[in-house]
């Protein structure tokens, strides 16, 4: 069952991130790909300096989003038995699926937005353990570390 879990969480992230938010504003504003504007990367980065800062968060918002969804599902699926693991996965395939799209033939993304996103959505659950290793003042907690 575990395995099974694993799996999917990765290839809904996979699945999510394959779609490049770039591309289609890129399709939607020029009637071209977003490889034939600027640096040809499909981006924030070159859809903002080719089209806009307005264009560019789009792309961002676009790329955040598919991260939060692909993780948030995968949450909701597996973490019963997997834990903040299921994010891990989650943010893997999704990152996977941005720099390798399906739909694109294995041509993607930088995945920085996407990597960022992830990151920023596993940290503070792992974080949480540690919140009782710390003190409130950022000093290590604890009877070991308490001066008698």
């Amino acid at each position: 069952m575990e395995i099974t879990l694993r799996i999917l969480c990765l290839l809904v992230g996979y699945l999510l991130g394959s779609f490049l938010t770039a591309e289609c504003i890129a399709r939607r504003l020029t009637g071209r790909s977003a490889r034939d504007l600027g640096s040809g990367n499909p981006g924030m980065a070159n859809i903002m300096a080719t089209l806009g800062k307005g264009p560019g968060f789009a792309v961002l918002a676009g790329d955040v989003a598919k991260t939060v969804l692909a993780c948030g599902l995968c949450w909701l699926l597996a973490a019963p038995v997997l834990g903040h693991t299921a994010l891990l996965y989650a943010g893997a395939g999704a990152v996977s699926g941005h720099n390798y799209s399906l739909w694109h033939k294995g041509w993607g993304g930088k995945g920085v937005a996407v990597t960022c996103t992830w990151l920023i959505l596993y940290l503070p659950v792992t974080g949480r353990s540690e919140e009782r290793r710390v003190g409130k003042d950022g000093s290590p907690a604890g009877p070991a570390y308490h001066d008698t």
